[in-house]
């Protein structure tokens, strides 16, 4: 692997099926506000920083933070951090980067870490402790062939503290980076952090759910209809086999003019796709500013549904097999992208540049898919080149699930 090459590391559990419900249907009730911000690193950001010294917005780590079977007194080691990074005086993102040993001067040295840890595990343990919502992430990664990790800690409003004492850390101190150590923040600082809104000069953004054909906008909560087919246990042949008689040369595959296996695929589109549900989204600037480069991130649990943009949706069956050799290639990029990491799943969607007073609607919808009914609130996190803070907005998603059984002669109707 090429010096700054890097790539995402799955979740260390195995990911749950993805139509198993969660006994807490609302997922994110006891989540911050920020808590699915997530700026993923990439080859390019890593190597960068492995050149930079440490600072108000990096720190270096050889070793692992121990967590699981490990004191108060050492996992305060990593709450430490955490609150002082997100304490500390910035204009940027912070990061520290797990299994690197610094170099001053000169480029850190990846030397990988042999221990694992879960996102939601650090989240839950700092959400329990701390004064109010403090959002952060953890990654794992590939880099020159080692496993190392990174935590990133975007801005957001200050000050965060202590509930109570925990390990060597007392309740209501404020911790807080300077430089490449940490100290106590006396009570004159902590009240200038107070006084400065991170968030004030950002344009005013609004989401909502969308109907893209008709270009309208639908509020904040969305009601995904599903329908589970019980199909035919036994599904015929379609059509009869004919040569067309300038193709009799031709393999019998490719010759016939009939998909005989059309009515089977024609139901397996149906149970597929009628488990899923277009949501498409709009974003309103009510502001005076624009918002610049604007990208919406959505993360949800892969055990509560599935996920897919427009190119992983099955394509519509074809009666002809010699349609799809003349099929046109799948439309531009929508700037819609779902991917799945680990035990969810991170939606990106790109509005680009927004104008004042200006509604923009995303370039494509997402497909949810569902298997079972459920009620869950998610953050949805907005970013652009002109915002200092991420904007969140609360949006939910409940389900409705339809049992239809389909006869044959039903799908012989529907496949036409």
């Amino acid at each position: 692997m090429r010096s700054g090459e890097c790539k995402a590391v799955a979740a260390r559990e195995e990911t749950p099926p993805a139509h198993t419900v969660p006994e807490q249907a609302n997922m994110d009730a006891a989540a911050p506000s920020l808590a699915h911000y997530h700026l993923w690193m990439d080859a390019e950001l890593f190597e960068s920083l492995l050149y930079q010294a440490e600072s108000e917005v990096l720190d270096f780590k050889v070793g692992q933070y121990p967590f699981e079977s490990a004191t108060d007194v050492q996992k305060s080691e990593f709450l430490k951090d955490i609150l002082s990074f997100a304490n500390s005086w910035r204009r940027s993102d912070a990061y520290i980067l797990i299994g690197v040993e610094e170099v001053r001067g000169g480029r850190s040295i990846v030397r990988g870490i042999s221990k694992q840890l879960l996102n939601r595990n650090l989240q839950q343990f700092v959400h329990s402790k701390t004064n109010k919502a403090l959002s952060f992430s953890y990654e794992e990664l590939q880099v020159e062939g080692h496993l190392v990790a990174s935590i990133t800690i975007p801005l957001q409003d200050r000050p965060f503290y202590l509930r109570s004492d925990y390990g060597r850390l007392r309740s209501n101190a404020v911790y807080v980076r300077r430089g490449d150590s940490t100290g106590e923040a006396p009570p004159d600082e902590i009240m200038k952090m107070g006084q400065v809104p991170l968030a004030a000069d950002n344009p005013a953004l609004n989401l909502e759910f969308a109907d893209l054909e008709n270009r309208q906008r639908s509020g904040k909560e969305i009601v995904l209809k599903a329908i589970k087919f019980e199909l035919p246990r036994s599904i015929p042949d379609y059509g009869e086999a004919t040569n067309h008689p300038g193709l009799l040369a031709m393999p019998v595959s490719i010759a016939t003019t009939q998909n005989h296996a059309y009515l089977r695929e024609v139901a397996e589109y149906l149970a597929d796709y009628g488990m899923f549900q277009r949501v498409g989204f709009a974003l309103e600037n009510s502001s005076t500013a624009a918002a610049i480069s604007v990208v919406l991130r959505i993360q949800f649990h892969s055990e509560l549904l599935i996920i897919r943009d427009e190119d992983d949706m099955p394509e519509k069956p074809a009666r002809n097999p010699l349609t799809r050799v003349f099929l046109p290639a799948r439309g531009p990029q929508t700037g819609v992208r779902v991917s799945q990491r680990g035990d969810f799943y991170d939606v990106r969607i790109e509005f680009g540049t927004i104008q004042p007073g200006i509604t923009e609607f995303s370039g494509a919808p997402i497909f949810i898919g569902v298997s079972e009914s459920f009620d869950v609130t998610v953050d949805a996190i907005l970013s652009g080149d002109n915002i200092k803070i991420p904007i969140s907005h609360q949006i939910r998603f409940t389900s409705e699930l339809e049992e239809r059984k389909l006869t044959l002669a039903e799908l012989r109707k529907i496949a036409g």
